[in-house]
């Protein structure tokens, strides 16, 4: 009788054979369940509100997600990018790099190593949202992300 496949983390690689575990779900993995390093993770966004980088109990859930994968996989190192919408002035860049701090010093609460994880604030660089016309798309760009560096 043959068994049931398991996938407990979701990213294709059945349990068996999955070196790198708690993948977070959407990640682009190799043949051994290893995210594929230079991707950006895409999770739910990360985001918000204008002028402040506390993070919000619906970011620290989602950055519970990743926690869980980086302490499965401490060889796994990211990097973190605050963002900024394109309103405002030269301090969008101090304070995207505020965020980006934020979200690593929840990691680092959460029991992820230092070495796993670098944050960088690019202010208005990379917005998501290049021509903003509404709060929505503000609020799009006011937001930190996750670029897999190596594995």
């Amino acid at each position: 009788v043959p068994r049931p496949s398991s996938d407990s983390d979701g990213d294709t690689v059945e349990d068996a054979q999955d070196t790198c575990p708690a993948t977070p779900k959407g990640v682009r993995v190799d043949a051994a369940g290893c995210v594929l390093p230079g991707q950006l993770l895409d999770l739910r966004p990360i985001t918000f509100d204008a002028n402040v980088a506390k993070l919000s109990p619906n970011a620290q859930s989602i950055l519970d997600v990743i926690a869980r994968g980086l302490t499965a996989q401490p060889s796994l190192t990211v990097e973190i990018a605050g963002n900024s919408a394109l309103t405002g002035t030269a301090e969008n860049l101090e304070l995207s790099q505020a965020r980006a701090d934020a979200g690593r010093a929840y990691l680092l609460e959460k029991g992820v190593s230092a070495g796993q994880i670098t944050a960088v604030g690019y202010g208005k660089k990379k917005p998501k949202v290049k021509a903003e016309k509404s709060e929505d798309d503000r609020t799009l760009n006011r937001r930190v992300e996750f670029k897999v560096l190596s594995r």
